[in-house]
Formats: C-alpha cells, sequence, structure tokens
C-alpha cells in the first residue's frame, strides 16, 4: 500500500513537472529526486531463561535483559529476582503444606496473617489463588498454587503509584506460573 502510494504521488509530481518547449516539440522533464525511506534496523532477539527449581519443580521463564536472579536460597526453597530498572521484584519459592489445607483455607491463612494486604482482585480455583492488592505503598500481585503435597508461590511486587504502567507485565508473569516447558 506504500509503495502505490508513493508511486502515485511521484507520477503525479512528474506529470506536473512536464513542459514543453515552443522551440521543439520536446517535454522538458524537472528533475526530481526522492529520498529512500531509511532501512529499518532489525532488533536482537530476546533472550528468555528458565529458572527452574529441583526441589519444589516449578519454573520461572523471564527476560534475561529484564530480571536479575540474586541467588537461590540456601534451602533450595526459592529465588528473588529484580527488574533492570530496580522497580519489580519477584519471589518465586516452594514450601511443604504441612498443614494440609485446601486452596481456600489457604488463602484464609495468608490473609489473616498479613492483615495489612489490602485486596483488589481475587481469583480462587479449586488448585490455585491469585490475588492482587496492596501493601502500603507497595502493590502486589501473587498466586499460591497447591500441587499434592507442596505450595509453589510467585510474588511480584512493584510500586503503588505506577500501577498502570507494572500490573500487567506482573500479571503475565505471575499468570504463567509453575509451569516448566
Amino acid at each position: 500500500m506504500r509503495n502505490v502510494l508513493f508511486f502515485t504521488i511521484l507520477m503525479m509530481i512528474t506529470a506536473c513537472a512536464t513542459e514543453v518547449s515552443e522551440e521543439s516539440a520536446e517535454p522538458v522533464r524537472d528533475t526530481i529526486q526522492v529520498n529512500p525511506a531509511p532501512a529499518e534496523v532489525p532488533q536482537p532477539a530476546r533472550q528468555f531463561t528458565t529458572y527452574h527449581n529441583q526441589r519444589f519443580n516449578f519454573c520461572f521463564i523471564y527476560l534475561e535483559d529484564e530480571f536479575k536472579p540474586s541467588g537461590e536460597a540456601q534451602n533450595s526453597d526459592g529465588n528473588i529476582f529484580y527488574s533492570s530498572d530496580g522497580k519489580m521484584k519477584v519471589a518465586v519459592y516452594g514450601y511443604n503444606n504441612v498443614l494440609d489445607h485446601n486452596i481456600d483455607e489457604l488463602l484464609q491463612f495468608d490473609l489473616k496473617n498479613n492483615p495489612d494486604k489490602k485486596i483488589l482482585k481475587r481469583e480462587l480455583t479449586s488448585g490455585y489463588y491469585m490475588i492482587s492488592g496492596n501493601i502500603g505503598k507497595v502493590a502486589f500481585i501473587e498466586k499460591r498454587v497447591i500441587a499434592g503435597s507442596d505450595i509453589k508461590v510467585i510474588q511480584a511486587e512493584f510500586p503503588g503509584e505506577e500501577r498502570a504502567a507494572f500490573e500487567h507485565k506482573a500479571s503475565v508473569i505471575v499468570d504463567d506460573f509453575p509451569k516448566c516447558e
């Protein structure tokens, strides 16, 4: 479409620039220089990396240029990742469901033990819950998954005043957890 438009405009300009000299029947053409559009610079492919927790068998897939791991916990239960701009923190970890909670009991237990959590959204299924809200000035999105006798957790935290800028990215990260490819 862009090429057709360019060609049409070029034809109109050429037609308008054609004059006939009175001394000869030959047309006199003005020279029009057309600068080609700049070539698009190819962007380097973004590299995804997978953190695989062996102890609880979950994965966190992230972009290498956006997140840096802080290092596996000493007891191998998880890791914390920080965004390159330092504004987002993502914690991924697992623990044993020693109280044998179902997902509803787990949510109630979490909310009871974290009264500062102000919940804005809640999703509850038979195998996981996902909540988002604020703890003071920090916004969060959290997902807890019951898998057998284990609980797998991902928590993304970011500045509450920048919720609009971070919420979609955090939702995508959290929503994909805990699958391993």
